[in-house]
């Protein structure tokens, strides 16, 4: 079995996907790492020199190679679940969890998060909230088609399935 875990960018997805993994005995794989490792880059420094579309290509299909993985967490980039119809493979391969928070808990974690985001790369503090909420509107058309939804304000007290 697979669990796929989405949720927008700092929602927490690799922190609660190793929490569950090793909770319930279960390998845990980040998409976003599995793209570094095979194309020897990172995924700031693909965004520098290719397209959104171009890799949005390559990670649908690395996503789809996780079919192979069994008894395995696999924490989601946050547009994942949004491009190639990768929500509809999703919900057909795996169970889906969405860790939903509010744009402004998202606000709060992206700022004070060290991850270099390639979709922040260009977006002034000031406008971090404005950018958060409308990019969640459009993504949560796809998030909320999870199998369940998780409250991610506190990953520690989330209660793991």
């Amino acid at each position: 079995m697979r669990i796929y875990i989405i949720g927008f960018m700092g929602s927490g997805k690799s922190t609660y996907g190793k929490q569950l993994a090793s909770s319930i005995g279960y390998s845990f794989v980040d998409l976003d790492l599995l793209f570094e490792k095979e194309y020897r880059t990172t995924v700031f420094d693909f965004f520098e020199n290719h397209s959104e579309e171009e890799f949005r290509e390559k990670e649908s299909l690395l996503l789809r190679q996780t079919h192979l993985l069994n008894n395995t967490i696999i924490s989601l980039g946050g547009g994942t679940p949004c491009f190639q119809n990768n929500m509809d493979w999703i919900l057909e391969n795996g169970i889906c969890i969405y860790l939903k928070l509010s744009p402004k808990a998202l606000l709060h974690r992206l700022l004070n998060s060290k991850k270099k985001r390639p979709l922040l790369k260009n977006i002034l503090s000031e406008d971090l909230l404005s950018f958060i909420e409308d990019m969640l509107t459009k993504r949560e058309v796809f998030y909320q088609r999870a199998h369940l939804t998780l409250p991610a304000i506190d990953l520690k007290k989330t209660k793991i399935i």
